[in-house]
């Protein structure tokens, strides 16, 4: 992995991961306590999980749904409690995940043009982070006693069944965009601002979106075979759902 993926990682992963065990023991009060105020993940700014899923989505879908799943209202009231988890576990994973990246990414762009090389450095690294997470380990392929609960995880978490898994177990998409994250660190290093505005929606953004896709297919092709459990079909639903919104990435990579 990108060595920046491993400094000084900000533990929202961890919090993503303490919500989904009090989803599912129905602990939902102590859930969106969390996602309110945080826990593991203590920056100095106060952002907290919910901080992110609102600061990149202006449609605020994100927190949308998780809000609903906590309280179990609107189109999750009736959602099992292991229903609910999932909605709140993907949501984080995928949508949550996935617009904080390309938001710190595009922030690193602003602060190099800016000529605040340093800042632009550290929130590329930012930014690998919240792809990564802090529970993979430093080998290709994330540790095989732990799986994270951001982008990276849900990339190996599809690959053998699409085929598309290395030999050291990384997805192949994960590769490609580590490779893509240290082209994007060393144009930091050497100033080239310009690269990075066409790196990120042109080379980045694309492969982000692969493990949603894979997923969806996944979990769509159990669903019509009837081998998909309610769980899964949650998760189906969260995906095409961070599909969908795609159109805000869109917005993000165009500012």
């Amino acid at each position: 992995m990108q060595e920046g993926a491993q400094k000084e990682l900000p533990l929202f992963d961890l919090d993503a991961l303490e919500m989904y065990t009090m989803m599912l023991t129905g602990a939902y009060g102590a859930a969106d306590d969390v996602y309110r105020f945080g826990h593991n993940a203590v920056t100095s700014d106060g952002t907290t999980l919910y901080g992110l899923a609102t600061l990149y989505d202006d449609d605020n879908t994100a927190d949308d749904i998780i809000q609903k799943a906590i309280s179990q209202k609107g189109s999750y009231s009736s959602a099992t409690r292991r229903q609910a988890a999932e909605i709140v576990r993907r949501t984080l994973q995928s949508m949550v995940s996935l617009n904080t990246v390309v938001g710190k990414m595009q922030a690193s762009i602003a602060e190099c043009n800016n000529g605040s090389a340093d800042v632009a450095r550290k929130e590329w690294d930012n930014a690998v982070a919240f792809y990564v997470g802090s529970m993979e380990g430093v080998l290709a392929g994330g540790r095989a006693d732990s799986h994270g609960e951001w982008m990276y995880a849900l990339g190996n978490e599809f690959c053998r069944e699409f085929n598309s898994c290395k030999t050291s177990g990384e997805a192949a998409v994960n590769e490609q965009l580590i490779f893509q994250f240290s082209s994007g660190r060393d144009s930091l290093v050497d100033g080239e601002c310009n690269y990075l505005t066409s790196l990120v929606p042109d080379k980045i953004i694309p492969y982000l979106l692969i493990p949603l896709i894979q997923g969806t297919i996944s979990y769509s092709i159990k669903i019509d075979n009837g081998s998909a459990d309610r769980e899964s079909a949650a998760t189906a639903h969260i995906l095409a759902q961070a599909i969908l919104a795609q159109g805000s990435l869109d917005a993000v990579s165009a500012n």
